[in-house]
């Protein structure tokens, strides 16, 4: 590919924006993690994660690309247990708190995509034999015919909008219904979280009202 100088230039001067511009937001991200860190550790057993990829690969960019900038770690994501040994055993909860700087990059363009804090929870009400899977080992299975098109979520579970914490009682399930239980779900604008009080007076004080209300 060839461009000219002066186009050339004017590029560089964009990427070196992006580029400082995505170290300022991995520095206020690591501060968010800390922050729920702290906060969710007085509810939960926690298991820290490492960074993970940016959502599905935008078609009209290369592996090679897509992975150098997931890798750059601005996203995170926090696992939460009821219990120390992350057995998947009855009436235990399981939390993931995920960040994302680019939700939905594939269908939206970056002006109408968004950044977001997205909360899942799930908590089994019955067990079909013994529990011997851990959390890690599950995967999710959803009552289709139980989401209709207000829900907030798709067929599989998957937020379609900015909501607060909603659940979904007994609709999810794993290992062929050996495991079954509710579904929550909540995804948050992060441009509406302006300060450490805001975050903990949205998806904080959401997470403690959903976990009081699991464990009533």
């Amino acid at each position: 590919m060839r461009v000219s100088e002066g186009v050339l230039k004017s590029q560089l001067v964009e990427y070196r924006k992006a580029f400082r511009a995505i170290m300022r937001f991995h520095e206020s991200s690591w501060s968010l993690y800390e922050l729920f860190d702290t906060d969710l550790n007085e509810l939960f057993e926690l298991v820290e994660e490492p960074p993970f990829e940016v959502g599905e690969k935008p078609s009209n960019i290369s592996a090679e690309a897509f992975e150098g900038v997931s890798e750059c770690g601005c996203n995170w994501r926090l696992a939460c247990c009821s219990n120390e040994d992350l057995k998947a055993r009855k009436s235990s909860i399981y939390l993931l708190v995920h960040l994302d700087l680019d939700l939905w990059p594939t269908i939206r363009n970056p002006a109408e995509s968004i950044s977001a804090i997205s909360v899942y929870g799930y908590k089994i009400n019955d067990i079909n034999g013994h529990a011997t899977q851990s959390w890690d080992d599950l995967e999710d299975n959803f009552k289709k015919h139980i989401i209709d098109e207000n829900s907030g979520i798709d067929e599989d579970g998957v937020p379609k909008k900015i909501m607060p914490i909603k659940v979904f009682p007994n609709i999810w399930s794993s290992k062929n219904n050996k495991y079954q239980g509710d579904y929550a779900i909540g995804v948050y604008d992060l441009s509406n979280l302006i300060d450490e009080d805001t975050v903990r007076k949205t998806i904080i004080s959401d997470i403690k009202k959903l976990i009081k209300g699991w464990n009533l």
